[in-house]
């Protein structure tokens, strides 16, 4: 077996030496962990909840409202019948998209089919990715390029208890280029899906341990994402290396401290 030299690992981790006793990301997993003889002040709202009908009833239908903004109903999906461990094997991260448009059914079987609804149980929704206490602190934007009849470069929120596409206006598409940091693609994608984070509908029950669920929800959803496009044969291209303020002004009705982008896929028909 090679021996890995580590002598140089603390330079090529920290670039220059170990961090004090102040170092966010150090400090942050600490303050986040659980421990059996501290739970309700690590969870400060588990009990809270188990004691509020009214509280419960308001977990259950988690996702943003755009009152008297136009709605879109999404139609039936499209149909993806491509075998899963097919799907598993050919997913890749693209580099390219090529030309052409995608119909509205297939960007309904992308959001219905990732993080619509798909049941009840013991009194809360249930969608295709785990959330956890089934609070479901995402919510997920379209920015179309070419998609059906939405118009392009519109933002449209998705909410799954329709479903429907709410109209939330209009999306710069010079914030939202920059801010995803994504130059080295080529072609343009027919559409892009924002991940954000409404960050307190964890953490009211879960404190400082609801950025850990929130992050890990965020990747369910993605990757629930990422292999629908592939069995649609469609490319896609995840991105998490965004510029959070570009990003963030794209999206005026999120502040970047309450609620925030996360995530982001860019999707569309692959490169010839």
């Amino acid at each position: 077996m090679t021996e890995v030299d580590t002598s140089n690992l603390v330079d090529v981790v920290y670039q220059s030496e170990v961090p004090g006793t102040g170092d966010p990301a150090e400090d942050y997993f600490e303050a986040s962990k659980i421990h059996p003889s501290s739970v309700p002040w690590d969870m400060p709202g588990v009990l809270r909840l188990e004691r509020s009908e009214r509280m419960r009833e308001l977990t259950t239908r988690s996702t943003r409202r755009y009152e008297g903004r136009p709605a879109v109903p999404l139609p039936e999906p499209a149909p993806a019948a491509a075998p899963l461990e097919s799907v598993l094997a050919a997913r890749r991260s693209a580099e390219a998209f090529g030309d052409g448009a995608l119909g509205e059914d297939v960007l309904a079987s992308l959001l219905v089919r990732s993080y619509g609804i798909t049941g009840a149980m013991g009194g809360h929704t249930l969608r295709p990715a785990p959330s956890g206490g089934a609070l479901y602190p995402l919510d997920l934007y379209v920015v179309p390029h070419r998609v059906g009849s939405l118009r392009a470069q519109g933002r449209y929120h998705f909410d799954p208890f329709g479903p429907v596409l709410t109209d939330v206006g209009d999306c710069d598409p010079q914030a939202l280029r920059t801010g995803l940091n994504a130059g080295n693609l080529s072609g343009e994608p027919a559409l892009t899906v924002v991940v954000s984070a409404v960050f307190w509908r964890s953490r009211f029950k879960y404190g400082q341990r609801a950025l850990r669920f929130v992050l890990m929800e965020a990747g369910h959803v993605v990757q629930n994402l990422l292999l629908l496009a592939e069995a649609h044969g469609l490319a896609a291209r995840p991105v998490g290396g965004f510029f959070d303020g570009p990003l963030t002004a794209a999206m005026p009705d999120h502040n970047g401290v309450d609620d925030a982008p996360v995530y982001a896929v860019l999707i569309g028909p692959a490169a010839a």
